[in-house]
């Protein structure tokens, strides 16, 4: 992050780090709000967005004669 960050935003890289700390290879970023919280935040593991997968699926499905 390259400004201050907000109690969320604190709260949330303090959840995803006790994670990383506890063994975890991947975060999965399973509700709305915690992709625009996480923003920013460099994580050493991927982060999967569930609702950028789903947006990706929907285009491609849009897109063929299916």
């Amino acid at each position: 992050y390259g400004e201050p960050l907000s109690a969320m935003q604190l709260k949330m890289v303090e959840v995803a780090e006790s994670l990383l700390t506890a063994g975890a290879k991947g975060l999965v970023m399973g509700c709305t709000e915690v992709p625009i919280i996480l923003e920013g935040y460099h994580s050493p593991v991927t982060l999967i967005d569930p609702n950028q997968i789903i947006a990706e699926v929907i285009v491609k499905l849009a897109k063929s004669d299916e």
